[in-house]
Protein backbone atom coordinates (compact mmCIF):
# COMPACT_ATOMS: atom_id res chain seq x y z
CA UNK A 1 0.00 0.00 0.00
CA UNK A 2 2.54 2.28 1.19
CA UNK A 3 4.59 1.67 -2.55
CA UNK A 4 0.81 2.26 -4.31
CA UNK A 5 0.68 5.44 -2.32
CA UNK A 6 4.35 6.65 -3.24
CA UNK A 7 4.11 6.02 -6.99
CA UNK A 8 0.59 7.90 -7.22
CA UNK A 9 2.00 11.04 -5.67
CA UNK A 10 5.15 10.25 -7.70
CA UNK A 11 3.23 10.85 -10.84
CA UNK A 12 0.74 13.67 -9.44
CA UNK A 13 3.98 15.72 -9.04
CA UNK A 14 5.30 14.66 -12.61
CA UNK A 15 1.68 15.70 -14.16
CA UNK A 16 2.08 18.89 -12.35
CA UNK A 17 5.58 19.56 -12.71
CA UNK A 18 4.74 19.07 -16.49
CA UNK A 19 2.29 21.04 -16.85
CA UNK A 20 4.03 24.00 -15.45
CA UNK A 21 7.15 23.32 -17.38
CA UNK A 22 4.82 23.58 -20.36
CA UNK A 23 3.43 27.06 -19.41
CA UNK A 24 6.76 28.15 -18.68
CA UNK A 25 8.05 27.51 -22.16
CA UNK A 26 4.76 29.51 -23.59
CA UNK A 27 5.76 32.46 -21.85
CA UNK A 28 9.43 32.66 -22.56
CA UNK A 29 8.59 31.81 -26.01
CA UNK A 30 6.33 34.99 -25.93
CA UNK A 31 8.92 36.90 -23.83
CA UNK A 32 11.75 35.92 -26.13
CA UNK A 33 9.59 37.14 -29.69
CA UNK A 34 8.71 40.39 -27.98
CA UNK A 35 11.95 40.62 -26.92
CA UNK A 36 13.47 41.14 -29.83
CA UNK A 37 11.65 44.27 -31.16
CA UNK A 38 10.88 45.95 -27.41
CA UNK A 39 13.03 44.55 -25.12
CA UNK A 40 12.40 47.81 -22.87
CA UNK A 41 8.96 47.07 -22.81
CA UNK A 42 9.26 43.40 -21.83
CA UNK A 43 11.33 44.06 -18.74
CA UNK A 44 8.78 46.97 -17.51
CA UNK A 45 6.30 44.06 -17.93
CA UNK A 46 8.14 41.89 -15.89
CA UNK A 47 8.78 44.05 -13.35
CA UNK A 48 5.13 45.04 -12.70
CA UNK A 49 3.83 41.24 -13.24
CA UNK A 50 5.84 40.44 -10.48
CA UNK A 51 4.49 43.48 -8.33
CA UNK A 52 1.01 42.92 -9.46
CA UNK A 53 0.85 39.68 -8.51
CA UNK A 54 2.35 40.09 -4.94
CA UNK A 55 4.21 37.28 -3.63
CA UNK A 56 5.75 38.28 -0.61
CA UNK A 57 9.22 36.41 -1.59
CA UNK A 58 9.62 38.02 -4.49
CA UNK A 59 10.66 41.49 -3.21
CA UNK A 60 12.59 43.09 -5.88
CA UNK A 61 16.23 43.78 -7.65
CA UNK A 62 19.06 46.03 -7.23
CA UNK A 63 20.32 48.07 -10.71
CA UNK A 64 24.02 49.80 -11.34
CA UNK A 65 23.27 53.35 -12.39
CA UNK A 66 24.47 54.15 -15.67
CA UNK A 67 22.87 58.26 -15.38
CA UNK A 68 23.12 60.76 -12.60
CA UNK A 69 20.91 62.52 -10.17
CA UNK A 70 21.93 64.75 -7.98
CA UNK A 71 21.23 64.10 -4.18
CA UNK A 72 20.18 61.23 -5.22
CA UNK A 73 22.34 59.21 -7.14
CA UNK A 74 25.39 59.36 -9.62
CA UNK A 75 26.62 56.78 -12.26
CA UNK A 76 28.06 53.65 -10.53
CA UNK A 77 25.89 54.15 -7.73
CA UNK A 78 23.78 50.80 -7.23
CA UNK A 79 19.77 51.10 -6.00
CA UNK A 80 17.94 48.36 -3.87
CA UNK A 81 14.41 48.33 -5.57
CA UNK A 82 11.15 46.64 -4.26
CA UNK A 83 8.65 45.61 -6.13
CA UNK A 84 5.74 45.48 -3.63
CA UNK A 85 2.75 46.57 -4.63
CA UNK A 86 0.81 48.44 -2.42
CA UNK A 87 2.62 52.53 -2.05
CA UNK A 88 2.86 54.61 0.60
CA UNK A 89 3.08 58.43 0.93
CA UNK A 90 6.41 59.85 0.63
CA UNK A 91 8.43 56.93 -1.12
CA UNK A 92 10.06 57.28 -4.13
CA UNK A 93 8.63 55.79 -7.34
CA UNK A 94 10.26 54.58 -10.07
CA UNK A 95 8.27 54.88 -13.20
CA UNK A 96 9.22 56.72 -16.64
CA UNK A 97 7.64 56.84 -20.38
CA UNK A 98 8.44 56.08 -23.74
CA UNK A 99 9.81 58.96 -25.96
CA UNK A 100 11.21 58.96 -29.48
CA UNK A 101 14.36 58.56 -28.77
CA UNK A 102 13.75 55.49 -26.38
CA UNK A 103 12.37 55.15 -22.39
CA UNK A 104 12.90 57.86 -20.02
CA UNK A 105 13.35 56.61 -16.34
CA UNK A 106 12.38 58.76 -13.25
CA UNK A 107 12.17 58.80 -10.09
CA UNK A 108 9.34 59.89 -8.12
CA UNK A 109 8.46 61.26 -4.60
CA UNK A 110 4.78 60.12 -3.88
CA UNK A 111 2.81 63.09 -2.86
CA UNK A 112 -1.03 61.66 -3.11
CA UNK A 113 -3.68 59.36 -4.10
CA UNK A 114 -6.19 61.42 -5.68
CA UNK A 115 -9.91 60.16 -5.99
CA UNK A 116 -9.65 59.12 -9.85
CA UNK A 117 -6.79 56.62 -8.64
CA UNK A 118 -4.37 58.34 -10.23
CA UNK A 119 -0.52 59.37 -8.14
CA UNK A 120 0.32 62.88 -7.43
CA UNK A 121 4.04 63.06 -7.53
CA UNK A 122 7.08 65.42 -7.35
CA UNK A 123 9.22 64.59 -9.60
CA UNK A 124 12.98 64.43 -8.59
CA UNK A 125 14.62 64.56 -11.99
CA UNK A 126 12.41 67.56 -13.14
CA UNK A 127 11.85 69.12 -10.05
CA UNK A 128 8.04 69.72 -10.58
CA UNK A 129 4.82 67.56 -10.13
CA UNK A 130 3.52 65.35 -12.08
CA UNK A 131 0.05 62.89 -11.93
CA UNK A 132 0.71 59.31 -13.27
CA UNK A 133 -1.02 56.00 -13.26
CA UNK A 134 0.15 53.36 -10.55
CA UNK A 135 0.41 51.28 -13.98
CA UNK A 136 3.48 53.28 -14.85
CA UNK A 137 4.91 52.42 -11.24
CA UNK A 138 8.04 49.87 -12.37
CA UNK A 139 9.42 49.98 -8.57
CA UNK A 140 10.02 51.59 -5.24
CA UNK A 141 13.26 53.25 -4.46
CA UNK A 142 14.47 51.55 -1.45
CA UNK A 143 17.90 52.56 -1.00
CA UNK A 144 20.94 54.10 -2.57
CA UNK A 145 24.58 52.39 -1.99
CA UNK A 146 26.57 54.88 -3.46
CA UNK A 147 29.74 53.90 -5.31
CA UNK A 148 32.69 52.29 -3.04
CA UNK A 149 30.70 53.38 -0.02
CA UNK A 150 30.18 49.84 2.83
CA UNK A 151 28.25 46.97 0.87
CA UNK A 152 28.98 48.32 -2.65
CA UNK A 153 32.12 46.06 -3.74
CA UNK A 154 30.73 43.08 -2.49
CA UNK A 155 27.41 43.52 -4.15
CA UNK A 156 29.35 44.99 -7.39
CA UNK A 157 31.74 41.73 -7.88
CA UNK A 158 28.77 39.00 -7.22
CA UNK A 159 26.88 40.48 -9.80
CA UNK A 160 28.34 42.66 -12.48
CA UNK A 161 32.23 42.44 -11.64
CA UNK A 162 32.96 44.29 -14.87
CA UNK A 163 35.27 47.43 -14.06
CA UNK A 164 36.14 47.99 -17.33
CA UNK A 165 32.30 47.98 -18.44
CA UNK A 166 31.66 50.31 -15.41
CA UNK A 167 34.70 53.02 -16.06
CA UNK A 168 33.29 53.26 -19.64
CA UNK A 169 29.83 53.54 -18.44
CA UNK A 170 31.19 56.62 -16.05
CA UNK A 171 33.24 58.26 -19.31
CA UNK A 172 29.98 58.11 -21.45
CA UNK A 173 28.22 59.99 -18.51
CA UNK A 174 31.35 62.57 -17.96
CA UNK A 175 30.70 63.17 -22.14
CA UNK A 176 27.63 64.05 -21.97
CA UNK A 177 27.38 66.24 -18.80
CA UNK A 178 30.31 68.44 -20.70
CA UNK A 179 28.09 68.86 -23.73
CA UNK A 180 25.13 70.55 -21.17
CA UNK A 181 25.61 74.19 -21.40
CA UNK A 182 23.06 74.75 -19.09
CA UNK A 183 22.52 72.35 -16.02
CA UNK A 184 23.42 73.53 -12.56
CA UNK A 185 24.49 70.86 -11.23
CA UNK A 186 26.69 70.09 -14.28
CA UNK A 187 29.97 71.27 -12.22
CA UNK A 188 29.04 68.85 -9.09
CA UNK A 189 28.24 66.05 -11.38
CA UNK A 190 31.30 65.85 -13.25
CA UNK A 191 33.91 65.90 -9.70
CA UNK A 192 32.18 63.27 -8.82
CA UNK A 193 32.66 61.26 -11.48
CA UNK A 194 36.23 62.13 -12.68
CA UNK A 195 36.61 61.30 -8.93
CA UNK A 196 35.28 57.76 -9.29
CA UNK A 197 37.58 57.34 -12.35
CA UNK A 198 40.40 58.00 -10.42
CA UNK A 199 39.62 55.51 -8.05
CA UNK A 200 38.46 52.65 -10.56
CA UNK A 201 42.36 53.85 -12.45
CA UNK A 202 44.07 53.33 -8.71
CA UNK A 203 42.43 50.11 -7.91
CA UNK A 204 43.12 48.48 -11.76
CA UNK A 205 46.64 49.45 -11.06
CA UNK A 206 47.03 47.81 -7.47
CA UNK A 207 45.42 44.50 -9.28
CA UNK A 208 47.92 44.72 -12.05
CA UNK A 209 50.92 44.48 -9.61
Amino acid sequence: MTGFNMGFFSRKKKDADDEAREIEAQIMKYIEEFSLKHPIVVANTLKKCVSNIGFADDIGYMKLVSNSQPDLYYTGDILLISTKHDLNIDEILEHGYFAENGYVELYSELKSFNREGYLNVFSLNYKEDFTILPTDVTGVLMKVIPFGEDGWSELFEKSVNDYSSLRENIEDSIKFYENLEDDEDKQNILEVLNSRIKVLDDKVGKDET
